[in-house]
């Protein structure tokens, strides 16, 4: 959570780095986890709308793997991720925003569209990335390597 509200701070440009720092000495509260977080600053992760997408970062950090670019439009559709090079994007299926059949049409025409233009396009759940991350994370290595 800190890291996210240093990337927050910094996509803002209201983070002063020297600042924090003078302000982290031995004794002062919270300054070990400060240090830290300020360590494996990324400011891109202000990018992430929403738990699920801070959780893959999370499994992405955790196993890895390169982080991807979250939120951006590729080919007029917004995506939750990609990775560029690899033409990889990943989309994560919550059920707050996949209820009804106009969403579901939505989403399957973005994947074929993107498809037909290159992208491989992987559909991860919440309960798969908390239940089986490794599982997520090497389906994704897998096509980052392909």
């Amino acid at each position: 959570l800190l890291r996210f509200a240093l990337a927050n701070a910094d996509y803002r440009r209201l983070l002063n780095i020297g600042a924090l720092d003078a302000i982290c000495h031995r004794g002062a509260a919270g300054s070990v986890r400060l240090r830290a977080a300020m360590a494996v600053h990324r400011p891109e992760l202000a990018h992430a709308r929403s738990k699920s997408e801070h959780l893959l970062i999370e499994v992405c950090e955790s196993r890895r793997l390169p982080l991807p670019k979250l939120n951006v439009y590729r080919h007029g559709w917004l995506v939750d991720a990609v990775w560029d090079e690899q033409r990889v994007v990943v989309e994560l299926d919550g059920y707050g925003s996949h209820r009804t059949k106009a969403q579901l049409e939505s989403d399957h025409q973005r994947d074929l569209e993107l498809r037909a233009r290159g992208y491989t396009v992987l559909r991860y759940t919440w309960r798969q990335l908390t239940q089986t991350p490794d599982a997520v994370a090497l389906d994704i290595r897998r096509h980052l390597l392909a």
